[in-house]
């Protein structure tokens, strides 16, 4: 499942990774999800 934040702008994946709409990249979410 993948979490929405901020309107849609950021979208945070279960497998760690956060796209931004914004920027249009991929970034590696350096936080662990528990």
């Amino acid at each position: 499942m993948a979490a929405v934040q901020g309107l849609g702008s950021v979208v945070t994946l279960s497998s760690g990774h956060s796209f931004d709409s914004r920027r249009g990249r991929h970034r590696l979410v350096l936080q662990h999800q528990s």
